[in-house]
């Protein structure tokens, strides 16, 4: 396929669980590349970008989801990466905060492999 994806959560059964969706949507396991925490994926973002995609959880302890798009998107001005958060809280102002902030949309938790493919054609 050819583009990177970076999975960001702090919980390892969630960390398999997108790896998953995201092979069932035609992702090759080199492709792949997943941070247990922010601080983690600020890393691999600043040191092996770019992705063509992120999907952060957004409840992770230090830097959650949400804090991690405000520095990708001011710090590092990095307006092309899509970035989409994967929760479960879908209220409504908590998705105006995410959209203001840059995200690129959200996704449901659990992912479904056939929303990334949808993410991927847009």
């Amino acid at each position: 396929m050819g583009k990177r994806v970076l999975i960001v959560d702090d919980s390892p059964t969630m960390l398999t669980q997108m790896r998953h969706a995201l092979e069932a949507a035609g992702f090759h396991g080199s492709d792949i590349v997943d941070a247990g925490g922010g601080g983690e994926a600020k890393t691999l973002l600043s040191d092996q970008g770019p992705f063509h995609l992120v999907l952060c959880d957004w409840n992770m302890p230090g830097i959650n989801g949400l804090d991690l798009l405000r520095w990708l998107r001011t710090e590092q001005s990095d307006k092309t990466t899509s970035f989409y958060i994967v929760t479960g809280e879908t209220s409504d102002q908590q998705l105006a905060s995410l959209l203001g902030a840059g995200a690129d949309g959200y996704l449901c938790k659990p992912v479904d492999p056939r929303d990334i493919v949808e993410l991927l054609e847009t």
